[in-house]
């Protein structure tokens, strides 16, 4: 596991010395994985962008306005986070098949990985389960102009709240990390939503401790 945890750091930093590096300066494996990644965050961006449009256009505002209340290298850090959680979602997708243009890496070294970064991160509370109660469906409501249900969403943890307040991920989404570990790395249910923190209590509920 510390041979398979070194090769990915090693993939990282290799990734951002190329992604710095002047194309003429690369070599043509080099350049073409540049292209490469570059190309994914471009097909990212897009479907972000396509998600966006199918939301209300008020959400867009709501965290535009916030975002503008930030100083620029609070912001910059965020949009950095933002960055790595998506990084690391495009790498649970990937991971276990050979992908053209991209370096393989297996689902064992990116359970690590994702187990690492919910310890240090927690989660960001987006799924069906929470801790105060909230309809199930909260996301698709215009939740930033209900202040009794905004209220409830931002005391799930400093994770949601950031995400509702800004659009921008600090942690990995909690239902992103349960489908991950049950059905790409062979975890129980159990297992998956312990690292999460939930629980079943006495009435059979899935909650959050």
């Amino acid at each position: 596991m510390t041979t398979q945890k070194a090769s990915r750091e090693e993939l990282l930093v290799r990734a951002q010395q190329e992604d710095a590096t002047p194309d003429e300066l690369l070599t043509l494996e080099q350049a073409k994985r540049k292209r490469d990644r570059e190309k994914k965050r471009k097909q990212r961006e897009a479907e972000r962008k396509v998600k966006a449009a199918s939301t209300a256009l008020d959400e867009r505002e709501w965290w535009n306005g916030n975002r503008e209340t930030l100083k620029p290298e609070e912001l910059a850090g965020m949009l950095a986070q933002h960055e790595r959680v998506h990084d690391l979602l495009d790498w649970m997708e990937l991971c276990g098949h050979e992908n053209e243009g991209l370096d393989f890496v297996s689902v064992e070294e990116t359970t690590a990985d994702v187990v690492e970064f919910v310890k240090e991160h927690g989660v960001a509370r987006l799924g069906y389960v929470s801790k105060t109660d909230l309809p199930p469906d909260w996301s698709t409501r215009q939740y930033w102009r209900d202040a009794e249900l905004l209220e409830k969403v931002e005391n799930e943890n400093s994770q949601t709240a950031q995400y509702v307040k800004f659009g921008l991920l600090p942690a990995l989404p909690d239902w992103r990390v349960e489908r991950f570990l049950v059905d790409k790395a062979k975890w129980t249910w159990q297992q998956a939503v312990a690292l999460v923190g939930q629980y079943v209590d006495h009435t059979d509920t899935v909650r959050y401790r």
